[in-house]
């Protein structure tokens, strides 16, 4: 009776393990049909769930699988859970092979940018650095681009393996890469501090920028200002500085106009850069020619005023005491007379203009305002003012007639 009993044990043990065995197949058909499913943009995208109900099954993925599971959440914004992400990195770390293939590393990375910070993200992260570590070969289009999906990482000695490991794709790429996909890397390290690892990734860019010059478009221009806020120390992220600051100024004399969003990333790139020198490269003078474009790119245009206040924010925390900085206060006094702004917003204006000696206002340090800034803060605080002092009736008036100008005839509206 025990032989009996040991065997239907053990049948029942085969049987337990066959099932889980054929969940774990058909979990594994019903995620690359939903992977597929996941290239069209009405499909819905399950990722998560589906990454979750994976995680479930305890079996070990593929290294094709894995990189167009994290490719797949980065497309749909999906972020993983912990779980997830931990069953995903152990997988990953039990695969001999290495990522040598440009295809998976682009994939592997581009789906980062939707995973956020995170304990279990710096483990995915260090696993991945050592899998791409020892790829020496150029990078084309695909694999530069993707670099853009570190953007939300942090410096921790993770990101520092996984940069380096990047370093020889980007020293070495194809002669196909222009210099908007390289504007990708540049966006990529918004959030990493300068160090030896940061420096070395930028030096790569100048160089491939110095080299092989050519014209970027507005949109990345703007991202790669944005990108160099936090390397404004540094001596490759000021050369880079120059180069763009050379752009923005290319795009304004061929008649292109930068958009108000565009030109805060520009303003918010440009605001830690302070100081007159940094190696060869005249900061002060790049900067002030930044802003005085800027100012050209901005007229006559209408901004929002929360975009208005954060532009504005960002030109006092850069406190650049230079003609450009004052055509662009007059040029923001011009958008205050001509833009329908709420009062909470033009209270704000008002409020900082009245310190004119004092930029503490926003958090920088204690420095006197210049001479030269002076009539274009006067001009803003005029502006604001004589908006301010409008009655409800006359703003209601203003706002009426306004809109008149913009609306069709009742002929036409019948």
């Amino acid at each position: 009776s025990a032989a009996v009993t040991t065997r239907a044990m053990r049948k029942a043990a085969e049987a337990s393990r066959e099932k889980l065995l054929q969940n774990a197949r058909s979990h594994k058909i019903l995620i690359k049909k939903r992977l597929e499913m996941s290239r069209s943009s009405a499909s819905g995208n399950p990722i998560r769930s589906l990454a979750g109900k994976w995680a479930k099954t305890r079996e070990n993925l593929g290294t094709s699988t894995i990189v167009e599971l994290l490719d797949a959440s980065g497309r749909s914004k999906a972020q993983l859970s912990s779980d997830s992400m931990l069953f995903i990195t152990k997988s990953l770390q039990r695969r001999k092979m290495k990522l040598h293939s440009e295809k998976y590393i682009a994939k592997a990375i581009r789906g980062l940018h939707s995973q956020g910070f995170n304990k279990e993200v710096r483990g995915l992260v260090e696993v991945l650095a050592d899998k791409i570590k020892g790829f020496d070969q150029g990078f084309g289009p695909t694999g530069i681009t993707s670099i853009a999906g570190l953007q939300k990482l942090r410096s921790c000695q993770e990101t520092d393996k996984l940069l380096g490991a990047l370093i020889p794709g980007v020293v070495n790429a194809d002669e196909s890469v222009t210099l908007d996909d390289m504007s990708s890397v540049i966006y990529g390290m918004q959030l990493l501090n300068p160090s030896e690892i940061s420096t070395r990734m930028l030096r790569s860019v100048e160089t491939r920028m110095q080299d092989f010059p050519e014209p970027m478009d507005t949109a990345h221009i703007t991202a790669s200002f944005f990108g160099l806020k936090r390397h404004a120390r540094t001596l490759p992220g000021s050369r880079i500085l120059q180069m763009l600051s050379d752009e923005l100024k290319r795009v304004g004399e061929e008649g292109k106009r930068l958009n108000p969003i565009e030109a805060s990333l520009v303003l918010e790139g440009v605001e830690a850069y302070t100081g007159k020198q940094i190696g060869d490269v005249d900061i002060s003078r790049t900067v002030d020619k930044t802003l005085a474009m800027l100012a050209y790119h901005l007229e006559g245009q209408t901004i929002p005023g929360s975009l208005l206040a954060g532009c504005i924010s960002s030109l006092k925390k850069s406190n650049k005491s230079s003609a450009g900085a004052n055509k662009l206060y007059k040029t923001f006094a011009s958008i205050v007379e001509n833009s329908d702004l709420r009062r909470q917003h033009l209270n704000k204006l008002f409020k900082w203009t009245q310190e004119p000696d004092d930029l503490t206002q926003l958090g920088t340090s204690n420095v006197a305002v210049d001479a030269s800034q002076r009539d274009g803060l006067e001009a803003l605080a005029s502006a604001a003012e004589s908006r301010l002092k409008e009655t409800p009736r006359e703003r209601k008036k203003l706002l009426l007639d306004r809109g008149k100008r913009f609306m069709p005839p009742m002929s036409a509206r019948r």
